[in-house]
């Protein structure tokens, strides 16, 4: 459950970034290392950011991440003793 609703949270707010590009943009201004650093400039790299936020968002909805994230929360709950009685 928790795993979609993080999800679910970051698929819209990547679609409110590709949306509202121009509007971040001039709330933000220009941000130097971006400007440095992709040559789409910072539009192109909110554009972008928002892109890999639907997508990463869309794989944890539909559990495409698991194979990353298992190991961790099993190493963390055996850590902390999660599930002994």
């Amino acid at each position: 459950m928790f795993p979609i609703f993080i999800g679910l949270i970051m698929v819209i707010l990547g679609t409110l970034m590709l949306r509202y590009t121009q509007q971040i943009y001039n709330f933000t201004g220009a941000l130097d290392f971006v400007e440095n650093k992709v040559t789409a400039g910072t539009p192109g790299f909110i554009k972008l950011f928002g892109l890999a936020l639907v997508l990463i968002g869309l794989g944890t909805i539909f559990g495409l991440w698991t194979f990353l994230t298992d190991p961790l929360g099993d190493s963390l709950k055996s850590m902390f003793g999660a599930g002994q009685k």
